[in-house]
């Protein structure tokens, strides 16, 4: 049994969650005959259902597991070079161009972390 207090509070959150649902499912009016145009504002649902998606997770999961490799790799290359492996100079060289590389790659998935984290903030930020 509900406290006659509350009813009123849990009718209004029925009535939003069932407009939430509606608006969902709802992805699209006619404009006229020119063909479908978006509701204003349910874009966010579907960049709210694309970032939520396994799929998603899983590609997140990949760069995280990448960028990990790719900072693995690019420290080992700079102790190597830091400590000497007994080469000539070209293997420095190479080795510099490793690096220069990795870190490329890295700040590249890094910059994709930030546009993920932008994009959640504004769509779940609300």
């Amino acid at each position: 049994m509900t406290d006659p207090a509350t009813q009123p509070l849990l009718a209004a959150a029925d009535a939003a969650t069932a407009a939430a649902a509606a608006g969902a499912v709802e992805l699209a009016v006619e404009d006229g005959g020119d063909g479908e145009q978006p509701l204003p504002g349910l874009w966010h649902h579907r960049v709210a259902a694309t970032i939520e998606s396994p799929g998603f997770h899983w590609a997140v999961l990949i760069l995280t597991v990448a960028d990990l490799a790719l900072v693995v790799a690019e420290i080992a290359l700079a102790l190597e070079e830091r400590c000497g492996s007994g080469g000539g100079d070209g293997d420095k060289e190479e080795e510099e161009e490793w690096l220069v590389i990795l870190r490329h790659l890295s700040t590249g998935i890094l910059i994709l972390f930030g546009f993920e984290i932008g994009l959640r903030l504004f769509v779940f930020g609300h």
